[in-house]
């Protein structure tokens, strides 16, 4: 005999009493308030109260690390940065729409699009030039340090001064010390903000900035074409690790027209970063940096001078030509980039800057300083390259096989 099942009966009947009622039975009743509940809705509505200053303790590490403190994200909240930046993703989105509509194509680079991108950006950058990447000191005996490191150490080495000094004063004077401190490295981060929004104009400017030059490329030739030379060689153009002989060729001619002494500087897999030919492991070694940081002055953007600095590159490429050497750089300076690319015909300067590299996120920066302020070139010697491609069936993008310029 099948069982009855009431419980559907029951609830049918619980639902139609509390509609009798004018309830919905939908709706869960109101519990009648606990013996808490008043004192925790109180307690909710009441501000919380500022906890009291920790105790100042000379020569404490963690207070010392505290002083040079920085929220990066809450950097990039700032009202002045993202008033700026969103001025210059505008700008940028504006000129990208022109392009668009003059010559085809489809708009990539939008407001939103732009500032997320420099959102990443400028956290890694902002982090990489004041935590990571490491900077020389006051004086030759200062070991390399990043920036906040450095005054980390001479906080620490003034306040542990004080300790040992014993005034009856000491709380008040480390207090102050380390406020001075910490206007120092206010400064150093404001630097870095400012300085940020400018590397990232001069991006969007090369990105949709049309200039009147045709664009070349430069790739690394195989190694074994030629070999390398120790800098040791050659300590009056080339610094740190061997480049191939071609570069020395080059620097000379460079510093023949220029007027300066510059400097090759490379660095181990420094090619590999760089568009190669080949097999990656045998690329030769013909990217190089060079830095004229005591040969030529700085704007107030944090660049080169433009005059000077124009100059350098038109007697590079006249070294270019003499010794039948290509070349192409990168230099984060659009106006100076647009200038020397025009005058030549050929686009040969080029923008990196707030990508990884090998110092990680945001270490990859050609100015202006404190973004690494230097040039990088890349060079193809052509009579190698002839040689190299004669009779292979490649499709190189804008290669630069140095015909008649």
């Amino acid at each position: 005999m099948a069982r009855l099942d009431t419980k559907g009966a029951e609830l049918q009947e619980e639902r139609s009493a509390a509609l009798q009622h004018g309830r919905n039975p939908d709706v869960p009743e109101k519990k009648p308030p606990g013996p808490f509940d008043e004192a925790l809705r109180e307690a909710a509505s009441r501000t919380p109260l500022p906890r009291a200053p920790e105790p100042t303790v000379p020569g404490d590490l963690h207070q010392q690390l505290e002083v040079f403190r920085v929220r990066l994200r809450e950097l990039w909240l700032l009202p002045r940065i993202q008033d700026r930046m969103k001025q210059i993703a505008a700008e940028t989105e504006a000129r990208e729409r022109d392009n668009v509509k003059r010559f085809g194509g489809v708009v990539k680079r939008t407001e939103a699009v732009l500032m997320e991108h420099w959102e990443q950006s400028f956290v890694d950058s902002v982090n990489y030039i004041l935590k990571v990447r490491p900077f020389p000191g006051e004086t030759k005996r200062d070991p390399y340090r990043p920036k906040r490191d450095h005054l980390l150490a001479k906080l620490q080495a003034e306040e542990t001064k004080l300790v040992k000094s014993a005034p009856a004063d000491l709380v008040a004077q480390v207090e102050a010390l380390r406020r001075s401190f910490k206007e120092k490295w206010q400064q150093e981060v404001d630097l870095a903000m400012d300085r940020f929004i400018t590397l990232a104009s001069n991006e969007a400017q090369f990105a949709t900035v049309r200039q009147a030059a045709q664009p070349v490329e430069i790739y690394g030739l195989p190694e074994y074409l030629e070999g390398t030379v120790p800098a040791s060689a050659h300590p009056d153009t080339v610094a740190g690790e061997p480049v191939a002989p071609s570069v020395v060729v080059f620097m000379k001619a460079v510093q023949r027209e220029s007027g300066l002494k510059a400097l090759a500087s490379n660095y181990p897999g420094h090619e590999r970063s760089n568009p190669w030919v080949g097999n990656i492991e045998g690329i030769g070694k013909y990217s190089f940096d060079v830095h004229l940081d005591w040969l030529i002055k700085k704007n107030a953007e944090g660049f080169y001078e433009r005059e000077p600095i124009i100059k350098f590159f038109l007697a590079v490429d006249r070294a270019s030509k003499a010794t039948k050497i290509a070349w192409a750089a990168i230099y984060n300076d659009f106006e100076v980039a647009k200038k020397v690319n025009e005058t030549l015909g050929s686009r040969r300067i080029y923008f990196s800057g707030g990508r990884d590299g090998p110092g990680g996120p945001g270490s990859i920066h050609h100015g202006p300083e404190p973004y690494l302020l230097h040039i990088h070139f890349n060079v193809m010697p052509n009579d190698l390259s002839a040689q190299y491609f004669a009779g292979k069936n490649v499709d190189m993008p804008h290669l630069d096989m140095g015909g008649p310029r």
